[in-house]
């Protein structure tokens, strides 16, 4: 990549030169202040900036994942601007788990920490060092148990100085003492934090005073049914509500289903109302989820999962969600009578996932969804993944006239004939005027794409599913 920039600020290459007369620590001074003077990249349409995301992703592929060689040199990619180079950092030591949608994973790269990238020249160290940001999302390892290990979370904190952390702490036994309390120094400065009662932040969270989390704005919890949580929901329940920066709560229950009583109990003091982003893993029923999604009022993206009972019946009144655009429901009964209770105007984009139907004969097939609910919404967006489904679902599915309304639709099954009728063209959509391949098939739960790529949509996705993610601390 051939590239010939001119500004009025002073120059990588120039910086470069420079720090080649000095040796030790000051020779990366002039570059640190430099990468500090930089113009911040500016704020962008969440779409403009997964394009450039993605532009991003392809170039550095060839510069930064290929092997180096004589024939490979790193001038050209050195002659960038700071911003940009820090910026591609950024992207490059990041997970590339990203996705469209929840089910399709993108093979992952191994990520390359700000440490890695520091130690392949002085020049690299020296942004790295003058850049922040990429010090700002630890993600410590379920190994991170030894003394060493707080020693260098102290470290990789420093190097943050002072902005904004995105926290990944969910682990599968407690830390030691110095990881916990190095993490709960910096609580005013978290942004984001994911953590569960087994990692051992989350009763130093609980006890904390709300003025100690001004910032925080997203929230993962992991919680384990296997311990009594009639205790900890008292707990979690009132933290929630005084935390009022909060905007973006994922709650997972891993294990077998808690007490519904208890669970019911929890969901009604959590300030649903005030979320713009929420995702809950455990929904028994779909009177649960019906409860809980009309108190999303504020939120553009929800996230329900694990519904396995049937609703009692339609509400009396319908609720209308203005801001909602993205939901995803997983579930293992028919939804469409309970999608019927609400009017979703801005809805763009609708998941559905069927965990292990129970209606399995052709002739048992029931609607997918309401043409009243789909014509009161602004969908575009509609992807169906049916477990242990047959192509006359899949068919079913698409057979209903307001699908053809919708610009971009798929439906995925999991079965173990799919290969055969891969082979036979089965993919293809029932209606002869279209020719898209909207039906996919997945014999071993490979998750690979079907259909055309759909574009990226213009709201912005939760931080959970952030194309940043976490970085790891590595090994140490």
């Amino acid at each position: 990549m051939n590239v010939s920039v001119t500004r009025q600020t002073i120059s990588i290459s120039h910086l470069e030169h420079q720090s080649q007369h000095k040796l030790g620590l000051a020779s990366l001074l002039p570059v640190q202040v430099a990468v500090r003077n930089q113009k911040p990249i500016p704020i962008i349409a969440a779409s403009a900036l997964a394009r450039r995301r993605d532009a991003i992703i392809r170039a550095t592929g060839v510069i930064l994942v290929k092997k180096a060689d004589t024939s490979n040199s790193p001038t050209t990619f050195n002659d960038l601007p700071v911003e940009i180079i820090a910026e591609i950092f950024l992207v490059c030591h990041a997970r590339h788990n990203i996705s469209h949608f929840p089910w399709v994973q993108v093979v992952s790269k191994e990520p390359l920490p700000p440490i890695s990238l520091s130690q392949v020249s002085r020049l690299w160290r020296a942004i790295c060092l003058g850049f922040p940001e990429l010090w700002t999302s630890p993600k410590l390892p379920y190994t991170a148990h030894k003394p060493s290990h707080a020693v260098a979370l102290a470290h990789w904190l420093s190097k943050s100085r002072g902005c904004p952390l995105n926290v990944n702490a969910i682990s599968n036994k407690p830390f030691l003492s110095g990881v916990d309390s190095a993490l709960l120094s910096q609580m005013s400065r978290w942004k984001t934090v994911c953590m569960s009662e087994i990692g051992g932040l989350l009763p130093g969270f609980l006890s904390a005073h709300q003025t100690e989390t001004p910032i925080l704005e997203g929230l993962v919890l992991r919680l384990y049914p296997g311990k009594p949580l009639s205790q900890i929901f008292d707990q979690i329940v009132p933290r929630l509500q005084q935390t009022t920066s909060l905007r973006q709560l994922d709650l997972r229950f891993a294990g077998f289903m808690p007490n519904r009583d208890a669970l019911v109990q929890f969901f009604a003091g959590v300030p649903f109302e005030r979320l713009t982003h929420v995702r809950v893993s455990r929904n028994p029923s779909l009177d649960d989820f019906v409860s809980i999604l009309q108190r999303c009022r504020s939120a553009t993206h929800v996230e329900l999962t694990s519904i396995i009972y049937e609703p009692i019946g339609l509400l009396p009144n319908k609720i209308c969600l203005p801001a909602l655009q993205s939901l995803t429901i997983h579930t293992e009964v028919p939804i469409a009578t309970a999608l019927q209770n609400f009017i979703l105007p801005s809805l763009r984009t609708l998941r559905i996932v069927f965990e292990y139907t129970r209606l399995r004969e052709p002739e048992a097939i029931a609607p997918l969804l309401g043409e009243e609910f789909v014509r009161s919404s602004a969908l575009e967006y509609i992807f169906v993944v049916d477990y242990k489904g047959s192509l006359a679902h899949a068919r079913g599915y698409l057979d209903a006239a307001y699908m053809r309304s919708i610009a971009h639709v798929e439906v995925k099954i999991h079965g173990t004939h799919s290969i055969s009728v891969l082979r036979e063209g089965g993919n293809q959509c029932p209606h002869p005027n279209c020719n898209r391949a909207h039906i996919g098939w997945s014999a071993f739960n490979d998750c690979q794409h079907i259909g055309h790529q759909i574009p990226d949509t213009e709201f912005s996705g939760p931080f959970w599913y952030s194309p940043y993610n976490y970085f790891e601390l590595g090994r140490f």
